[in-house]
């Protein structure tokens, strides 16, 4: 979608989550797991993001400004989540 290559994107999720997103929003938003690739047998980590993490690393591949705000406005949304249950 981005014509990114996965090892950047790796890059790119780990420099967000070292970047100061709150360990409870880091863990629930960007789950770490592996997977084993059929054709060559080797185990790789990837990412699992909801929709809020999605969000925040695409909108890095283009605009960097206004950080901060994109992590308020995944805080906010998180919390608007909990009070609907």
């Amino acid at each position: 979608m981005f014509s990114k290559r996965h090892d950047n994107v790796l890059r790119d999720i780990r420099n967000l989550i070292s970047k100061g997103i709150p360990k409870e929003y880091a863990d629930e938003n960007f789950k770490t797991t592996t997977y084993i690739e059929e054709q060559n047998g080797q185990e790789y980590i990837e990412y699992l993001l909801t929709l809020p993490a999605f969000l925040l690393l695409t909108a890095g591949y283009t605009c960097q400004r206004h950080f901060h705000t994109k992590i308020e406005a995944m805080v906010a949304y998180k919390q608007a989540e909990e009070s609907l249950k």
